[in-house]
């Protein structure tokens, strides 16, 4: 797991959690208007058309909240149901992610229910937040990127500067190859 994944789960406040139930209940909502299936009710049926609902609800939570695996499991409970397990919750995706590549009705119910969700949901302009975690991250990128390059050119110069013990014979056909690879001498 990366640092920036790491940072970001341990800034994660309690008011975006509460923002992020609520979209979910948003998403839940709609899901329900458009299948007219309660994801979240509990059933031990496993019909298709059952488990499908579950999919596409856990799929569109997770691609519109910053909900972790355990907190959408979490959702599930009711009363005395238990909340599912958070693998429980990655494999509805894997199946949901299968799902939109092989199946033309799961498909298209999920574009019209996440088009549906798009409509509802408030857009959000980016957040100071979220703008200061893309500029540091581009930051550190760049800081890479020119140190790689630094090192290959000093590694380079090194090369270079050990060419003039080579004899003068050998020294046009490194500079072809060279010129070749299109780097300047």
């Amino acid at each position: 797991m990366n640092s920036e994944t790491e940072d970001k789960k341990q800034n994660y406040t309690h008011e975006e959690y509460l923002e992020d139930k609520k979209r979910a209940q948003l998403i839940r909502e709609i899901v329900i208007d458009y299948t007219g299936l309660d994801p979240l009710k509990k059933s031990n049926i496993r019909k298709r058309y059952l488990v499908d609902n579950r999919h596409l609800f856990v799929k569109l939570v997770r691609e519109f909240t910053e909900l972790r695996s355990q907190m959408i499991a979490d959702l599930f409970a009711r009363g005395s149901y238990k909340a599912k397990n958070h693998a429980t919750i990655l494999h509805s995706l894997k199946c949901a992610e299968q799902l939109i590549f092989s199946d033309k009705n799961f498909l298209d119910k999920y574009s019209r229910v996440r088009k549906k969700v798009l409509e509802y949901l408030p857009t959000y302009d980016i957040t100071q937040k979220d703008l200061r975690e893309v500029l540091a991250t581009a930051r550190r990128t760049n800081y890479l990127l020119v140190q790689r390059e630094i090192n290959r050119k000093g590694a380079f110069k090194s090369f270079v500067k050990g060419l003039e013990y080579i004899p003068r014979k050998y020294k046009s056909h490194i500079k072809e190859y060279l010129e070749a690879c299109q780097i300047p001498l």
